[in-house]
């Protein structure tokens, strides 16, 4: 479902002229998901909030 809905949400930017995505996420939840749709991370936050890690990722559409 998740799958699903980025791909829907990606198609609606493209029409729009949109040449990027951008989302950001915590070490603990779904950066395994993102990366799976194409995502790369290009920037990443140590000890945020205490002890893990926020990413941004981005991918070109």
């Amino acid at each position: 479902m998740g799958t699903e809905l980025l791909q829907t949400m990606e198609l609606a930017a493209k029409e729009k002229g949109a040449k990027y995505a951008e989302v950001d996420t915590f070490s603990f939840q779904t950066l395994p998901f993102y990366q799976k749709q194409g995502f790369e991370i290009f920037g990443m936050l140590e000890n945020y909030p205490i002890s893990d890690k926020k990413y941004y990722l981005r991918k070109d559409l």
